[in-house]
């Protein structure tokens, strides 16, 4: 009984479906809609909710490839073609805001560094979060939404395999915390007193890193997308200031095709370490890593509490020894 009315539900919504899209004034004002719909969200005006529409870019995605199907079972070429078409833009246009590399590079036995990025509000559970960092095995940790509590039990639970630490403990979200195997130095706060970004040295058998932790001010409405953009101002001068060996990694609360985003990398000439974006729940990540054309980055995967749960990346990089890949390509 139910197969029957299921299936006749579906056959009325076909047949109505067939009946709007026939329509020569509605088939076409779909393609153009979709047309405009993909010009907007590439290269749209500066409007905010454009902006906002951008997060779920992957979303739109997957929705334009499930139309194109529906369009081809029920026989609309055109329309079939058309979503096909833009969702294929779209894959374009998020994989070359991606790592470029096909594949990460072969190891070429040079100085290597590994670094991992945690939000502290992802984890619920200090001892998984604990564990899992003693099996990856980094170099050094940067840790935001630091609160007075956790600042206590990183302390304990970290310090023996990480003498080298810096914390800056706050009640609000721009709370940061570094833990290192190897000597750091904080060497700028590059929003002032406000300390909303920290820029530090590691130092790693000789060999110096500049790395940035920024929390980005979360473009809630039109004033936090201003103050985010002060911060990417302010990082793009440190990392022009200091072009060798940067990574520059954190909260950047936006996704990493935004225009935001894709200006910073323009102006600072900074890779992506992410080459693709495939999580299973539809949550695209806010937290990035970005690194200096001499580096190549030879891992990235997400730290993981459980199956579900996420807590942060972890990324790993080598000196790049091939002249001829140390010229910048925006990818």
């Amino acid at each position: 009984m139910f197969r029957i009315f299921g299936q006749n539900f579906i056959n009325t919504i076909s047949e109505k479906l067939k009946t709007l899209l026939n329509h020569r004034l509605v088939h076409y004002g779909f393609m153009l809609t979709m047309l405009l719909f993909i010009a907007l969200i590439i290269a749209g005006p500066e409007v905010f909710f454009v902006k906002q529409l951008s997060a779920y870019l992957l979303h739109i995605m997957l929705g334009l490839f499930a139309l194109g199907f529906l369009f081809l079972f029920t026989g609309f070429e055109k329309l079939m073609l058309m979503s096909f078409a833009a969702c294929a833009v779209l894959c374009v246009f998020i994989k070359n805001q991606s790592n470029g590399e096909l594949v990460y590079p072969k190891d070429n036995y040079s100085e290597k560094i590994s670094v991992c990025h945690i939000n502290l509000s992802n984890v619920y559970e200090d001892g998984a979060m604990i564990d899992q960092l003693k099996k990856t095995n980094v170099d050094l940790i940067s840790f935001q939404e630091l609160t007075p509590e956790w600042a206590g039990i990183l302390q304990s639970a970290l310090t023996a395999n990480y003498p080298h630490s810096y914390q800056s403990v706050r009640i609000d979200p721009y709370g940061k915390a570094f833990y290192s195997r190897y000597p750091i130095r904080i060497t700028d706060t590059l929003s002032g007193s406000f300390a909303l970004d920290i820029a530090l040295e590691v130092i790693k058998n000789g060999q110096s890193y500049n790395l940035v932790s920024t929390y980005l001010t979360p473009s809630l409405n039109s004033n936090s997308l201003t103050l985010a953009r002060t911060q990417m101002k302010n990082i793009s001068q440190y990392v022009l200031a200091h072009p060798k060996k940067t990574i520059v990694l954190g909260e950047f609360n936006m996704v990493y095709w935004s225009d935001e985003i894709r200006q910073f990398r323009e102006t600072t000439h900074l890779r992506n370490s992410r080459k693709d974006v495939i999580p299973a729940s539809l949550r695209v990540p806010f937290d990035h890593v970005f690194y200096a054309e001499d580096l190549q980055c030879v891992a990235l995967k997400d730290l993981m509490l459980s199956r579900k749960d996420r807590m942060g990346v972890f990324a790993a990089f080598q000196q790049n020894l091939d002249p001829t890949k140390a010229s910048h390509k925006f990818y």
